[in-house]
């Protein structure tokens, strides 16, 4: 098996590693290994969520995320970098049927409710099993309600919209569920194929009341995942911040 290059942590977060291997949904999200139970329904700080419409909040929040995401170093195999704000899809876009929405607003790395805040980069693996893989990492974090909500619409619209919808101007003709990393409280994972479009896929953990989004695709339009060391680097750091490791 290939060995990964990751940040020094605590003993307890190694278990999560030991966890990565087989599939998952949200109904045994129970069973899920995770480091940082104590966290659940909190902010990487541990604290409860703050309301979105509290400014210092959302400004001392994001600064929490920026020390949690994956930086340059953090894994051997992959080149990240920041991802200014203005670089990002924001339009607003409705999908046909409504059902489908939450998955449109998966894509377009939009949440409703809305996150009181955000941080970004994006990672391309340089060589190993996931050479070429380009990936969007995003942390959102919420109030724990607001999280659990998104992750159940998530799920049902996963579900619902099999045989595609239509989003804006783009048609996809394809919503597949995609096996999840054992990691984090929930997760939910699934590939979006489309017209004109190459396949991209995207998964969905949910860590107390901190949401992490991935979105991976390769330029060459091959069939692919979203890189496993990523995800599981990225929850490692945030339930050790949770746990004050």
């Amino acid at each position: 098996m290939r060995r990964y290059a990751v940040m020094p942590t605590s003993v307890s977060m190694m278990l999560v590693l030991a966890a990565c291997g087989g599939g998952d949904s949200g109904d045994d999200a129970a069973t899920r290994p995770t480091a940082a139970a104590s966290s659940v329904g909190t902010n990487p700080d541990g604290q409860p969520g703050r309301s979105p419409d509290d400014p210092a909040g959302a400004t001392a929040m994001e600064a929490k995320l920026k020390g949690i995401i994956l930086t340059a170093g953090d894994l051997a195999e992959f080149q990240i970098t920041e991802v200014p704000d203005g670089k990002r899809d924001v339009p607003v876009s409705t999908a046909s049927p409504a059902a489908c929405q939450p998955v449109e607003d998966t894509r377009l790395d939009a949440y409703t409710p809305e996150p009181q805040a955000t941080v970004r980069r994006y990672a391309v693996a340089t060589r190993g099993d996931y050479r070429g893989v380009g990936s969007t990492i995003t942390l959102a974090a919420f109030t724990p309600a607001d999280a659990k909500q998104v992750m159940a619409s998530v799920r049902a619209a996963v579900t619902a919209c099999g045989e595609g919808y239509a989003g804006g101007a783009l048609t996809f003709t394809q919503v597949s569920t995609v096996d999840s990393v054992p990691v984090g409280d929930e997760a939910v994972s699934f590939q979006l194929v489309g017209r004109g479009t190459q396949p991209t896929w995207y998964t969905i953990v949910r860590q107390g009341s901190t949401l992490v989004r991935f979105a991976s695709s390769t330029t060459s339009g091959q069939a692919g995942q979203v890189p496993t060391p990523l995800v599981v680097q990225q929850v490692m750091k945030l339930t050790a911040a949770a746990s004050g490791s």
